[in-house]
């Protein structure tokens, strides 16, 4: 926006711009109070000389009455001035007039010649702000979004930039002033210019306002300028500090589609890349501009945000396990503002993940086993089984409130989950097997689902790995948590063998916990008593055994419980709902197997809080992910980057959702993709100023 100072307003009302005349009417007030208070006091001390006045000179007397008529006029008349104001801006951002010159006052306050750019200083910023705040004034307003692009723009040349701005930042400190002065009170004029009605317990949009054709302009170049910052901005406290304050700007980008979508891909990649801080402050921005704006931003946070954790999860170790448990939460929070939404995605991500688990079966060839044999596809997988069970949990206020929705979901789930575990039978993939269990453990605890897993576990003492000889080894016990695939120099070792059966030892006690109270407990263990008297009888391998006896034992007292209560019962095992209602009104540290599980259970989670902390202080302070499949993790003070070729588990997912062995094309689908559109906007698109 060309500013020529020659130019000056034909208008003559220009000669005392409305300050000043504000400034002048105040003043002519209090001398007519003045005046009113002078001649009181000649009535109560002369009433002979008031009474002449009366008779002689009652203009004098009444000077001034209609005052209070001239300020209703003269706040109509600043009205209209505002609006004026507005109609100007239009004009303005469409390039068909130049900025007036309204700052002369303050150049002449600040001895400022109008040669170049004006420079903010604390006084003008104290004055836009009373104004902002007191008078909600479009024109200071603009003032302060003018000095906000200029420290937007500060540094590019000509060539970047055409525009002559009308202000400057002098100092750092003077630029971040700006900054905090429009993020925090711009919204507030916003929101005073266009009120809207909140209709059935919804809030439509600012751009139903009756004003909010004069106002957008500025609006709109208003959130341009912060998406530029956002961008720009290197310092994590001011970054950290503008997304919060774009929180309160989240309904306005959603009238914005374009802008809405740019800021949504920039949080999406603020989310994975940056310090904690920074990731939690982007994720709420995120979450606030999808509740503002269900739809659309609802579907394309919720699709954005699960391409972006596939991407990034990739590489599962040490450094990465904090970030990708906080996404996984993150991602649970947005499918709970809309449970509908995440049956739709959740129906489209599970095909695709059934896709890649059939060609695998089918083809039977390394690189389709790399494709599921993966962290990309265990912790999709993972994903999927936390959202289930959060919202499908029995009894629970969240499945009340919509989670039912989502319960047809889990078989698919469960049987690609029990797919993936016997894909390749093999000991070095014993840590995978266990991923699965432990999924499959989770749901049927939340979501009382019984699920036959304790015949899969029961395969591994068949394998050669459990009943051969284990060679002596000095190697450290593999951390199963962190391992898809048992390096080499593990296979055949004492400290795996022991390992694997310590880890099956846990999740059968944690699998059959989860019926510990039930009527049936006594035959359902039958098979696992069998199993484990079968395998001591054969095993030389006296740590093993000792688990399994502890095992054992806990088994059998708890079934030896549940068939003393059950004798007692009076009811035939075709009355369901008494049969579901049994022992559930009995303290639950009364089973044998439940206290041990609780008390192995607290192990493992300070073992997991361990694991999280090791992860917190081994996590890189950035981490870039902008596509590239690289790295730069801080390891031994060093800058050391690590590559997905170099992990064989993390071998390239395609996360598509279209399947090309599927006929049938679902429209659904494309309209929830995440398009990059760099086309116009729609009718009434206003031009970039």
């Amino acid at each position: 926006m060309a500013h020529d100072n020659s130019e000056l307003d034909e208008d003559s009302d220009n000669d005392q711009d409305p300050p000043a005349k504000k400034a002048t009417k105040k003043h002519l007030r209090g001398e007519i109070a003045e005046h009113k208070k002078q001649l009181e006091e000649v009535m109560r001390k002369d009433p002979v000389f008031y009474k002449f006045l009366m008779q002689n000179d009652k203009d004098l007397l009444n000077f001034g009455d209609g005052d209070e008529e001239e300020e209703e006029e003269d706040e109509d008349e600043d009205e209209e001035m505002e609006e004026e104001e507005v109609e100007d801006l239009q004009k303005i951002m469409k390039g068909e007039q130049s900025i007036p010159d309204v700052d002369n006052e303050q150049d002449e306050e600040e001895g400022v010649s109008n040669g170049g750019p004006i420079p903010v200083t604390n006084a003008m910023l104290a004055t836009w702000k009373k104004a902002l705040i007191e008078q909600h004034s479009l024109r200071s307003a603009k003032k302060v979004f003018l000095a906000f692009r200029a420290v937007a723009h500060e540094g590019e040349t000509e060539s970047d930039d055409q525009e002559v701005q009308q202000y400057v930042a002098g100092s750092e400190k003077i630029a971040n002033a700006i900054t905090i002065l429009a993020m925090k009170h711009m919204v507030g004029v916003f929101d005073h210019h266009l009120p809207v009605k909140v209709n059935k317990g919804k809030t439509p949009l600012p751009s139903t306002s009756a004003k909010w054709k004069k106002v957008s302009p500025l609006v709109k170049s208003f959130i341009k300028t912060v998406l530029v910052v956002l961008h720009q901005v290197s310092d994590e406290g001011m970054l950290r500090f503008v997304m919060r304050e774009s929180e309160k700007l989240a309904v306005y980008f959603g009238c914005f589609p374009k802008q809405a979508k740019e800021l949504l891909k920039h949080l999406l990649k603020l989310w994975t890349s940056t310090t904690p801080e920074t990731r939690i402050t982007s994720f709420l921005t995120m979450r606030r501009l999808a509740i503002a704006c269900p739809n659309p931003y609802l579907d394309y946070a919720i699709k954005g945000a699960y391409q972006t954790f596939a991407s990034s999860s990739r590489t599962t170790n040490l450094h990465t396990w904090s970030s990708i448990s906080f996404m996984l939460n993150c991602f649970v929070e947005l499918v709970g503002i809309d449970v509908a939404s995440g049956y739709r995605f959740g129906f489209v991500y599970l095909r695709s993940l059934a896709s890649g688990l059939r060609n695998a079966i089918t083809m039977k060839s390394k690189e389709s086993f790399k494709q599921v044999y993966n962290w990309q596809f265990i912790n999709s997988l993972r994903l999927w089984t936390r959202v289930l069970c959060n919202f499908c949990e029995s009894g629970s206020s969240a499945e009340s409130a919509g989670g039912k929705t989502l319960r047809p979901l889990i078989y698919p789930l469960v049987q690609i989950i029990i797919g993936t575990m016997r894909l390749k039978p093999s000991s070095k993939y014993f840590p995978l097997r266990f991923q699965c269990a432990r999924m499959l453990i989770d749901l049927c605890k939340k979501t009382n689902v019984f699920i036959p897993l304790a015949s899969h576990l029961f395969e591994l003492f068949d394998t050669a790995e459990l009943r051969g000889h284990a060679k002596p080894s000095t190697l450290k016990p593999l951390n199963f948590v962190l391992t898809l695939k048992a390096p080499a120099q593990y296979l055949g070792t004492r400290p795996y063998q022991n390992g694997v059966v310590e880890e099956v030892v846990a999740l059968l006690m944690e699998y059959y916990d989860c019926f510990a109270l039930s009527i049936g407990f006594p035959e359902l263990v039958v098979p696992a008593v069998v199993q484990f008297r079968r395998w001591m009888k054969k095993s030389k391998n006296v740590s093993a055994n000792k688990q399994i006896q502890g095992l054992l034992e806990s088994l059998e007292q708890n079934a030896k419980f549940v068939e003393g209560k059950r004798a007692q019962v009076d009811f035939a095992p075709k009355d369901e709902a008494k049969v579901t209602a049994f022992l559930m009104e009995v303290n639950e540290t009364l089973a044998p197997l439940r206290r041990h599980a609780i008390a192995r259970r607290k192990m493992r989670e300070a073992q997991m809080a361990d694991l999280q902390k090791q992860s917190d202080a081994a996590a890189p302070d950035v981490i870039v992910d902008d596509g590239r499949k690289s790295s730069k993790v801080k390891k031994g003070g060093k800058a050391v980057v690590q590559s997905d070729s170099e992990d064989e588990e993390g071998t390239g997912f395609d996360m598509s959702d279209d399947d090309e062995d599927d006929e049938e094309e679902d429209e659904s689908e494309e309209e929830l993709e995440f398009e990059d559109e760099d086309e116009e906007e729609e009718e009434g698109e206003e031009e970039e100023e």
